[in-house]
């Protein structure tokens, strides 16, 4: 899939594979913006993720909370 990417004919990538169709394809500011946005997007995830179990683990770990082994299992 890569080397279809950045070759000339999609049909047979091997014989036309360039290094100048790789820099056009990641030398575009399009792909950097959706990198970019990509990275934002799992930073978000990950960030929120590690705020929601960490705090369910507070809760679990310091509270008296009804229905705790059902939470646990």
């Amino acid at each position: 899939m890569f080397v279809r990417a950045v070759s000339e004919n999609p049909r047979n990538p091997l014989d036309t594979f360039t290094l100048e169709a790789l820099a056009n394809s990641y030398g575009s500011p399009q792909i950097w913006g959706v990198l970019a946005q990509t990275m934002a997007t799992s930073l978000a995830c990950g960030v929120l993720a590690t705020a929601l179990g960490g705090a369910l683990a507070w809760v679990l770990a310091r509270t008296d909370v009804p229905m705790r082994r059902l939470l646990l299992s």
